[in-house]
């Protein structure tokens, strides 16, 4: 996975309130995404329609809002 671009949003304070909750996890090993870490790190999760044809037709786009930083184009290759 690499990280095309990161926007970060120029309010100082909630960079820094999430670097709190960054630090609050550091030490944890994850093994599940659940519904208290979504509420920290996630601001909204967007699901698109599917665009045109693919190798999996059932597949959405999807974009993912996290607090603070704002949007984050994650692609794969």
């Amino acid at each position: 996975v690499l990280f095309r671009s990161l926007n970060l949003k120029s309010n100082s304070v909630q960079i820094q309130s999430f670097i709190e909750v960054l630090h609050k996890y550091r030490d944890e090993n994850i093994t599940e995404i659940t519904q208290p870490l979504l509420l920290d790190f996630v601001d909204k999760i967007l699901v698109h329609a599917t665009g045109g044809k693919r190798t999996n037709p059932n597949a959405k786009p999807l974009d993912i809002y996290f607090r603070a930083v704002g949007c984050i184009d994650i692609f794969t290759k």
